[in-house]
């Protein structure tokens, strides 16, 4: 097995992070995570051409299981979720103009307005990158997220050291030193090759689910990841794979 090297990300959010997780009335709401498959994409921008330049070597679209096979066994991205501080804002948008909901034809069921709830700017989110190059770094300081574009902070800090373990009836979480509860690690259950024994919570979201306070009863290679504050145990590479890919790997 090739070496491991696993990085914590946290990212400051610094304008106001919208997806349409789920909608409620009028109202379009963020979830208190942020997808893998968004930072994955959010992480290599770079590959794609900026809205509005003509590009025909590589379409304007993203063709997920053609991008996310590049990456397969070799460099992995959890969900991010919410740390302190975190709070989200409410916002209120009007999509159209005045002049075309003036003409347009009734009942279109076309969303003109309505209100998002957004994770506000100042919160911060935690995730972790496993990978198998020892050179890797998080790329650009800041990253544009949500449907807005929003600018996020990037700071990754390598864990040291990083100890492969197989292990049975193990919990996938962070362990702080000062000895408080555990905190959850966010796993993305369509990407397991594994499933889970158990789960402490679940969140709907799509291509995967987000899941935390998972346990494993059969045996599972982890990584004992050993930052300055906590010891974070992440299951092996050989066990993740993002979930477009997982019929290619079964």
């Amino acid at each position: 097995m090739s070496a491991r090297f696993v990085y914590r990300v946290t990212l400051e959010t610094m304008d106001y992070v919208f997806y349409a997780t789920f909608q409620v009335g009028r109202v379009y709401r963020t979830g208190p995570y942020i997808g893998n498959y968004a930072l994955a994409f959010a992480f290599h921008r770079s590959q794609y051409p900026r809205r509005g330049e003509p590009n025909y070597e590589h379409p304007p679209w993203v063709r997920y299981r053609e991008e996310l096979r590049r990456w397969d066994g070799q460099w992995y991205i959890f969900p991010a979720r919410p740390a302190e501080p975190f709070r989200t804002a409410r916002q209120t948008f009007n999509a159209l103009e005045e002049s075309y909901r003036l003409f347009r034809v009734r009942n279109s069921q076309v969303p003109d307005w309505g209100q998002a709830e957004t994770i506000a700017p100042g919160s911060r989110l935690v995730t972790y990158v496993v990978t198998t190059d020892d050179g890797w770094k998080p790329g650009p300081r800041l990253i544009r997220l949500g449907k807005w574009m929003a600018t996020c902070r990037v700071d990754a800090e390598p864990a040291e050291p990083v100890e492969p373990r197989t292990l049975s009836d193990v919990a996938i979480e962070a362990r702080p030193r000062n000895g408080g509860g555990p905190r959850p690690v966010y796993l993305a259950l369509e990407d397991l090759r594994l499933r889970p024994t158990q789960v402490e919570g679940a969140l709907r979201s799509r291509p995967a689910r987000i899941v935390w306070g998972a346990r494993f009863a059969q045996p599972l290679k982890v990584l004992i990841c050993n930052f300055r504050d906590e010891t974070v145990y992440l299951p092996d590479l050989e066990h993740l794979a993002f979930a477009y890919l997982a019929d290619a790997r079964s």
